[in-house]
């Protein structure tokens, strides 16, 4: 028969508090699962995840320039913008495939770029 007065307490089959089973058994269900899922988390974050992340990052670097025009860059840290001259390097890049990939760069991100460094090649 079943104690039905407020005060006692219900117990499981191997005597411990019902309460107190039950959570044991709830948190032991939460890692279980957590530990099935776990190779599938694993796999989404190298196979989606940190191919994203790495465009991303790749997307903002952009050290083309500093490689081909090292004179540039350091001449733009100490240019008068007053002066007008610039360095000029396009003559005597350092090789002429980074010179190419440049030019494809810089024509990504303004249309016609191009047509004014071979114009000012030539010059």
């Amino acid at each position: 028969m079943v104690n039905s007065s407020p005060n006692s307490i219900l117990l499981s089959a191997d005597g411990t508090p019902l309460k107190k089973s039950l959570s044991r058994s709830l948190r032991q269900q939460k890692i279980r699962a957590l530990l099935l899922i776990s190779p599938l988390l694993i796999f989404i974050l190298v196979a989606f995840i940190m191919p994203i992340v790495s465009m991303l990052s790749r997307s903002v670097e952009n050290d083309l320039v500093s490689q081909t025009l090292p004179a540039t860059v350091s001449a733009i840290q100490s240019w008068d913008a007053l002066s007008g001259e610039l360095p000029d390097e396009l003559a005597t890049t350092k090789s002429p495939v980074l010179h190419h990939y440049l030019r494809k760069r810089q024509e990504k991100q303004k249309s016609g770029i191009s047509k004014l460094t071979v114009h000012l090649k030539k010059n």
